[in-house]
């Protein structure tokens, strides 16, 4: 009985801490892409460039100013596709010019991840 005791003052803890921090989010039917398959050359992608913290849930009314936010708290960019979400690699300040915004990505894909070659604003 005492174990469970700590147990649960830990999990209540740690629960806390998480809605303080912001970490946690209702589930908004997002997903992460868990194929570790790799396409070979690049191609096109269209999506909402977000964070990793916020998803599709910004913690504002501007998801603009709460994804470059969420960024500089140390999260990351993503790329957000029909409620996937992909992490991306490429140049911060793109990225930052086009948080929060519908756009289209060159890419390569690995894994998750989206190699970023140029980005602008959907056609």
């Amino acid at each position: 009985m005492v174990i469970w005791r700590y147990v649960s003052i830990y999990s209540v803890a740690l629960l806390v801490v998480a809605v303080l921090t912001g970490c946690t989010r209702p589930d908004s039917g997002e997903q992460t892409a868990e194929t570790q398959q790799s396409f070979q050359g690049v191609h096109t992608f269209e999506g909402v460039i977000s964070d990793a913290s916020c998803g599709m849930m910004h913690k504002t009314d501007d998801p603009k100013q709460c994804t470059i936010a969420c960024v500089e708290n140390g999260s990351d960019y993503v790329l957000l596709i029909e409620g996937v979400i992909h992490n991306l690699r490429g140049d911060a300040e793109e990225l930052r010019r086009f948080a929060g915004e519908q756009v289209a990505v060159s890419a390569s894909l690995d894994g998750n991840t989206l190699e970023i070659v140029r980005i602008g604003p959907v056609p």
